[in-house]
């Protein structure tokens, strides 16, 4: 099912482009609706040995928790799509202007599952199954528990597991953790 969505977005839409590119980064990195929705340009990064996203704190979203602010790794279609979405025409700094708004990521949210029940009518296939999807990808390679809750941004076991490393010492790891999870599971 999610092969087949997969392939849909990537054919994406002539009418809303976005859409298509914002499940294919939601598919790719586990990330939150709203963390996705929410970016702007200033916080994608498809350059460097680590190419990643910022989620952090704007103004027009919120984020879930404290753990939610932090640098997840891009590799495979999610680096294609971020790039793609940094292409793509556009006034202001968001990366998806359609939805950098307050209720933005519940219109994407909408919008997403009109077209996941032209795949599935399965009540379980909803866009936040792919969160849970990417959990079991990450458990099925033997990722650690710490480096799972860097990339899903769920709350860090102690202080040492927060306040030490800096940012490219945890992208390095996360990205080779994420590579290799997506490579198990046959999709990168």
């Amino acid at each position: 099912v999610l092969d087949d969505m997969a392939e849909r977005m990537k054919r994406g839409s002539n009418r809303n482009p976005e859409l298509g590119l914002v499940w294919r980064l939601l598919a790719g990195t586990g990330c939150r609706m709203a963390e996705v929705t929410g970016l702007r340009v200033e916080d994608v990064d498809v350059t460097g040995d680590f190419p990643h996203i910022r989620v952090r704190w704007n103004p027009e979203r919120r984020l879930k928790t404290q753990a939610s602010i932090r640098s997840v790794p891009l590799v495979g279609d999610a680096l294609e799509a971020a790039r793609e979405a940094l292409r793509l025409p556009r006034e202001g700094d968001a990366l998806f202007p359609r939805y950098a708004r307050e209720r933005g990521a519940d219109t994407a949210s909408q919008s997403l599952m009109k077209t996941l029940r032209t795949v599935t009518q399965n009540p379980r296939h909803v866009n936040h199954s792919l969160r849970h999807n990417m959990k079991d990808c990450l458990r099925e390679a033997g990722v650690s528990v710490l480096e799972q809750n860097l990339i899903l941004g769920h709350t860090l076991g102690g202080e040492g597991d927060t306040a030490y490393g800096g940012e490219k010492a945890k992208l390095a790891v996360t990205s080779k953790a994420l590579a290799h999870a997506l490579l198990q599971a046959k999709r990168l």
